[in-house]
């Protein structure tokens, strides 16, 4: 079968990020599926990227939606008529939990599997030395009202580097987070902060990945459900950000900066909340979810 994708962002097929998507719906439908044009395509699947769509261009046989943002940010930034035409698709993957035509596909998700983490995060080396520096800060978005001010709370108590555009006060880090070089610089550091731009149940990007693949604590505001994807006890999680839970933080922070040996033993537990540490949302589960709500199976 053949995919037609439209909407996505730049270079998202020419870096491969499109390959996820083929192998899921290879998984799906039991057949391989490569891209094709509009007019040979049975499959259509669209982002966020575009206000346009292909979706009435003529009847295909299957319709999917993408996106990796926050229902939040869907819902603020389309037009009455994008909202409507979403519930024309047979089915919307975003990180939201299953219901009606939308299938859970957590960012993250996407992400270690697009960049070929897989192996990397389920069997993490072992961690044996302290980083040298403390806190890394890595933010391109200004507007994240409740993310700022923690940091701002935060710089009262520490030093820290603020590697992105936002506060920049390094040398700014210009490689993507999917590199190793990015991964290098940030394994200097004890911990990341990996907040979200939002506060969704269901919506968990690749910032807290970002710092389990660089051998760090991460600092992580933002999903209520974090905890049922990644090891509660494998980093930091800001509740909320009153005062009191950012004082409990930072004297957490404190705490293991102190002792080694505390640091050590929580930075080498399992990421993830299960004995074998193995990925919680797998591109097989989605795959089955989209089967049972494509073809009506019993669950």
């Amino acid at each position: 079968m053949k995919v037609f994708t439209y909407g996505f962002w730049d270079d998202f097929i020419e870096k491969s990020h499109s390959d996820f998507f083929l192998v899921l719906f290879s998984k799906v439908f039991g057949e391989e599926c490569i891209l094709g044009t509009p007019e040979e395509s049975d499959i259509l699947l669209e982002c966020t990227f575009s206000s346009e769509s292909y979706l009435k261009y003529k009847n295909w046989k299957y319709t999917f939606f993408y996106s990796g943002e926050s229902k939040k940010n869907i819902e603020s930034g389309s037009t009455i008529e994008r909202l409507d035409t979403l519930k024309m698709y047979d089915c919307i993957l975003q990180g939201e939990d299953n219901n009606n035509n939308i299938i859970n596909l957590p960012f993250y998700t996407y992400y270690i599997y697009r960049s070929n983490f897989i192996e990397k995060i389920e069997n993490p080396s072992k961690i044996t030395e302290i980083p040298p520096k403390n806190i890394c800060v890595i933010i391109s978005n200004p507007n994240g009202i409740e993310r700022n001010y923690f940091c701002d709370k935060l710089e009262k108590h520490f030093e820290i580097d603020y590697a992105g555009s936002y506060k920049n006060n390094v040398p700014r880090v210009i490689d993507m987070y999917d590199t190793e070089k990015f991964q290098e610089f940030v394994s200097q550091y004890k911990f990341i902060v990996s907040m979200e731009n939002t506060k969704e149940y269901n919506y968990i990007t690749e910032k807290i990945v970002n710092g389990f693949l660089s051998g760090n604590i991460p600092v992580y505001w933002g999903s209520d459900n974090v905890s049922k994807n990644f090891n509660i006890d494998r980093f930091i999680n800001v509740e909320n950000m009153n005062d009191d839970t950012i004082d409990n933080v930072i004297c957490r922070m404190k705490e293991l900066m102190d002792d080694e040996e505390e640091y050590l033993k929580m930075v080498n537990n399992n990421i993830f909340p299960n004995e074998n540490n193995k990925l919680t949302r797998t591109i097989e589960d989605v795959s089955e979810d989209i089967r049972q709500l494509i073809f009506k199976l019993p669950e």
